[in-house]
């Protein structure tokens, strides 16, 4: 397997007239806002965190004002505009985190109220895995896992989830083909972050593979997301297969775009597409799951819970013989809200449409099959 990790990015990030808000609007962020069962109690990730393994983030985008932001660097280069060592080479990274919890603010020369991310109140830590040229190795990515099981474990920083909006340029059938001791060690990591009740999102890859992901988006204890677009489609570039987990919007998804020079405006925004931009999406309703959960039933929900609350979905994408749940906030906290409770009877419908195969789910095989 190459040790090599390119960015899943389709499209260059670049300004233009669109719809800022479609990517919300699909997955019913304005109903799962005010809904009168949870919304009073709703801080938007305040007091979570999110560890970004990517290039780095602009600590000084304004899409992250006030915001607790910390990190490390486990590349060998330094950025362009460090310190911090974690500051951010392409603008990947930048972009990824405002996709997750960016805030909401109406910035640049646009009229449009920007709402970049569901957790626009976390706080983010920029595990810098990848360089200036968008490469990295998985040593650096186990290394980024051993630090963020160290803050998490002995530092007490409230870690909830880890986005991965990275991976290889091969894909990968089956997890077992994925041999050696990086990957032990990757799966090691991941299984204590499982037990931490962490989930890993992973983004599924850009090259339109229709039976296989990359890695790490094919690795058992990780959450695989594919890109859909406004038609809910299943976008042409993304890795797809029964190892796919989800989908979730990733085209044309406004996200903020990272200062180049120190004089540059750190309020500037654009759009990009990619499974990179649908994985983060994802990752940020987790921490929404999270309060609505914890605030309903008084404790956190474990990672099975986690998993089985954000695929819930009543919109499922099929292609061919399979059938992705595609992200829908909404269906996702109200399960969170109500099903733990006893007695309730729920039509699990996107539960009827997958199945549970070494413990984790993967897309129904709707006919024929393999």
């Amino acid at each position: 397997m190459s040790t090599l990790l390119l960015l899943f990015v389709s499209a260059a990030i670049v300004k233009a007239d669109i719809n800022w808000a479609w990517h919300l609007e699909q997955i019913g962020w304005e109903s799962a806002l005010n809904d009168s069962r949870w919304a009073d109690g709703l801080t938007f990730g305040l007091g979570q965190g999110i560890a970004v393994f990517d290039t780095g983030i602009d600590e000084e985008h304004l899409l992250f004002t006030d915001r607790q932001i910390g990190g490390e660097n486990f590349t060998d280069d330094t950025p362009p505009l460090a310190p911090p060592e974690w500051q951010d080479g392409t603008g990947h990274g930048t972009a990824v985190a405002s996709i997750a919890a960016g805030a909401e603010a109406t910035l640049g020369d646009e009229e449009n109220t920007h709402i970049s991310g569901p957790a626009r109140d976390a706080d983010l830590w920029s595990v810098r895995v990848l360089d200036n040229d968008g490469g990295g190795s998985f040593d650096q990515i186990n290394a980024g896992l051993e630090w963020v099981i160290d803050q998490t474990v002995n530092e007490g920083a409230n870690i909830r989830a880890v986005n991965m909006s990275l991976g290889t340029t091969v894909t990968f059938i089956d997890p077992d083909e994925l041999t050696g001791e990086v990957v032990d060690t990757f799966n090691s990591h991941a299984q204590t972050l499982r037990s931490y009740n962490i989930p890993i999102v992973a983004a599924s890859g850009n090259s339109g593979e229709q039976e296989g992901l990359s890695f790490p988006a094919i690795a058992e204890d990780v959450i695989a997301v594919g890109s859909s677009d406004q038609d809910d489609q299943i976008s042409e570039f993304t890795n797809r297969s029964e190892d796919l987990d989800m989908l979730a919007p990733g085209e044309a998804i406004p996200a903020a775009l990272a200062r180049e020079e120190e004089e540059d405006r750190a309020d500037l925004v654009g759009f990009g597409s990619g499974t990179s931009f649908a994985a983060p999406l994802v990752t940020g309703a987790i921490l929404l799951i999270n309060e609505v959960y914890e605030n309903r039933w008084g404790n956190s929900p474990t990672y099975d819970q986690i998993f089985d609350f954000v695929t819930f979905s009543d919109t499922v994408i099929e292609e061919n013989d399979l059938a992705f749940p595609r992200l829908d906030l909404h269906a996702s906290l109200e399960r969170a809200y109500v099903v733990p409770e006893p007695g309730t009877i729920w039509l699990l419908l996107v539960v009827s449409l997958v199945w549970f195969s070494g413990g984790r789910r993967r897309a129904i095989i709707l006919s024929g099959g393999k």
